[in-house]
């Protein structure tokens, strides 16, 4: 250290040796971009809208889109007498 001092003799510091970088996305599949975004709600005509009615055979309360005919899901009523709007 000493000779380098009184010298002025430069250290040789080693350069580092770059490798280049493998390219990572070359096997990746591409995104499909229409997955992100946000959609807008499909408007709902006037035969449609979401509602909560209970089927008066067994009771069980149902809330969704109403499309027209209720269908109970629990034991398969379609009399559309048996359905009461729910609260």
């Amino acid at each position: 250290m000493a000779d380098i001092l009184n010298n002025n003799i430069q250290p040789t510091i080693p350069t580092p040796v770059t490798t280049p970088t493998p390219d990572i996305t070359s096997n990746v599949a591409p995104v499909n971009q229409d997955a992100y975004v946000v959609k807008e709600p499909p408007a709902h005509g006037i035969d449609s809208s979401w509602r909560r009615w209970k089927c008066l055979l067994c009771g069980y309360v149902y809330e969704g889109m109403y499309k027209g005919e209720m269908v109970c899901p629990k034991c398969g009523n379609k009399d559309q007498d048996k359905f009461d709007e729910a609260e």
